[in-house]
């Protein structure tokens, strides 16, 4: 008995240890320890949209709520290989969730003759400066302006996403990865938002580089 319990023991303080996921579909215990996962973040998630601070959210943030083995899980997510995933999309860096963010509010667009108040968004200060030249060329030259609706998210946020994305695309890693990024390659959480544009001394050249801006405007990343 004392021997039995010798071997027991151990296994007992260890935790679980994961198998390697399965990249064309997650194994039916792993799609079950995702939705654990999303189950645990769910009252986070929805304090901080309430609060219009998801955007922000930082990886420290991310894993408290989680037990140790919901961390060890989430942590294969965040450091998925991008090379054996063939993404094609550079490695932009992390975003931390601190860095100094400008709020966009009371941008109000015309659905089905419907007015609608879009919810507040975040850029980088760098990239609202840019962002406003090239507002402001567009307006001056041709009379239009964009809106800004989807703006800077976090890393962590973005981690968040991917795993709360898997059940729409069959809990397939490679094929969720085709439309929500990893953390670090989406261009939603470059830290440097000064990629957005170089000039903006007419409306051709803001048109020019508006696949620059499309990280911050409705890209599925």
């Amino acid at each position: 008995m004392s021997k039995l319990f010798y071997f027991v023991l151990p296994f007992l303080f260890t935790g679980l240890t994961f198998a390697e996921l399965n990249l064309d579909r997650l194994c039916p215990s792993d799609v079950n320890e995702v939705k654990s996962v999303l189950d645990a973040l769910e009252p986070l998630i929805r304090e901080r949209d309430e609060k219009h601070s998801l955007a922000s959210l930082t990886f420290s943030e991310l894993y408290t709520p989680l037990d140790e083995n919901q961390k060890k899980f989430l942590k294969q997510f965040e450091t998925l290989d991008a090379n054996s995933l063939s993404v094609k999309i550079p490695y932009l860096g992390i975003a931390e969730g601190s860095e100094e963010l400008i709020v966009i509010t009371g941008q109000k667009i015309k659905i089905n003759g419907q007015t609608q108040i879009l919810p507040p968004q975040f850029l980088p200060k760098e990239a609202n400066e840019s962002c406003t030249q090239m507002m402001d060329a567009m307006q001056k030259e041709i009379g239009k302006r964009l809106y800004l609706e989807s703006g800077y998210r976090s890393s962590a946020y973005q981690l968040y996403l991917f795993v709360f994305y898997l059940k729409n695309h069959d809990y397939s890693i490679r094929e969720t990865v085709k439309y929500v990024a990893l953390p670090g390659y989406s261009e939603h959480g470059c830290p440097d938002g000064r990629r957005l544009i170089s000039s903006t001394r007419t409306a051709l050249t803001a048109m020019a580089v508006l696949n620059s801006l499309r990280h911050f405007l409705n890209l599925p990343g």
